[in-house]
């Protein structure tokens, strides 16, 4: 099980540093459209020779370069998302939410070039995503204050 996790991020890596110096380099990726449509820049030969991989082993883990693409942002949004999970268990609601930010920054922080890369494709993905967590965070925070947990609200009387 941990050689296929380890396996996968060695593809991955391979995968957003091929991207990387394609989008950086060609005059194609100014030119397309689509975001997905970078992803016809890129082969599954490339990314193998990167990775130091034969093809067998790739294909092992992914159908093509589109659903390496598919699982990388899948496992970020996975990730990203569970930041935004579980304030209402704490005892400190407002400490966890600031916790959980913190933690959120950290890790884009650290995976900084892949979440990129997911954006330069996908560009309205992580967009949604943070809109959707401050909303939910500050739905959040006002029933706090409507149940009394974190005192009077401030904004009421404006």
């Amino acid at each position: 099980m941990f050689q296929n996790i380890s396996m996968k991020q060695t593809i991955f890596r391979a995968f957003i540093a091929v991207m990387e110096n394609k989008v950086m380099t060609s005059q194609a990726a100014t030119r397309l459209s689509d975001g997905r449509e970078l992803l016809k820049l890129v082969s599954v030969t490339e990314v193998t020779k990167a990775a130091h991989i034969n093809r067998r082993t790739f294909y092992t883990y992914f159908h093509d370069v589109y659903d390496l693409f598919d699982q990388l942002e899948d496992k970020y949004t996975k990730e990203l998302n569970q930041f935004s999970q579980g304030w209402e268990n704490q005892d400190d609601p407002m400490e966890a939410i600031i916790q959980s930010v913190g933690q959120a920054v950290d890790y884009m922080s650290h995976n900084s070039r892949g979440i990129k890369l997911v954006s330069t494709v996908d560009t309205m993905l992580f967009t949604r995503m943070i809109q959707e967590d401050v909303k939910q965070a500050i739905s959040f925070v006002g029933g706090l204050f409507n149940r009394g947990r974190l005192g009077n609200d401030p904004t009421r009387d404006r």
